[in-house]
């Protein structure tokens, strides 16, 4: 998991973001890769914009 995690920073467009932002991409592109449903993600995006989380690398 690290090593794809660590493969962001070499996108020269990610510098500007947050260590967080890069964590919670890495988390619902993880969802993602094992197959979760759209049902399944969706309360976990929610609650991060209930906390005012990032929950994607535009977040202000």
């Amino acid at each position: 998991m690290n090593s794809r995690l660590d493969s962001l920073t070499r996108f020269p467009e990610t510098h500007g973001n947050l260590h967080g932002e890069k964590v919670v991409f890495g988390l619902i592109a993880q969802l993602f890769l094992e197959g979760k449903t759209k049902e399944k993600i969706e309360p976990t995006v929610s609650f991060l914009h209930d906390l005012n989380l990032p929950y994607c690398c535009s977040h202000p």
